[in-house]
């Protein structure tokens, strides 16, 4: 089907079907207006912190290269609506292309298990930790091999003596780690 047919030819590592392509159809195609809103919403915040352009983040209708998926620490995903977000933004991560396909929109009388709110937390977190890792938070190694640079004239000296003149509990720690610093 043409869901694979990107695959199948090599262009592409996951294929997404989007029913935002062409755009209005899936107000026409009957997605309900606080749907449509959300989706859009969510889709915007999500491609501005990703840096992807992606029509529609939230179609459960998709297609994967099985190797793209192998690289993957699916094991640490959530098994909520959340995970489809953590897969592509792994394969986001991991540098894999991802394609769009229009498909159909419809809608009948189906029961939604999703609670729209939790969703768009869990998603837009997933998204905001990617792209802090992404900029370099989180990403260093944590009390490896770290040792105290005490001795005259040493920064780490310098700042204990000037800390050492300081009341206690009116110093802010930032970025030293595990406390080695003394």
């Amino acid at each position: 089907p043409e869901i694979v047919a990107p695959i199948v030819d090599g262009g592409a590592d996951a294929v997404m079907g989007s029913r935002m392509l062409p755009p209005g159809s899936a107000r026409a195609g009957g997605m309900p207006l606080y749907k449509w809103v959300g989706n859009r919403i969510l889709t915007t915040v999500q491609n501005r912190l990703t840096g992807a352009s992606l029509s529609e983040w939230h179609s459960g209708y998709r297609a994967y290269r099985v190797d793209a998926l192998r690289d993957l620490d699916l094991d640490a995903m959530s098994d909520g609506f959340d995970f489809d977000t953590q897969i592509l933004l792994g394969l986001m991560g991991a540098g894999r292309s991802i394609v769009e396909i229009p498909i159909p929109t419809y809608y009948g009388d189906e029961i939604s298990y999703v609670n729209g709110m939790r969703y768009a937390r869990q998603v837009t977190g997933h998204v905001l930790r990617h792209r802090l890792r992404r900029i370099g938070f989180g990403a260093g190694a944590r009390g490896v091999g770290y040792e105290a640079k005490v001795g005259a004239g040493t920064s780490h000296q310098l700042l204990l003596d000037r800390l050492d003149r300081r009341p206690a509990g009116r110093v802010l720690d930032l970025g030293c780690a595990d406390g080695h610093l003394g």
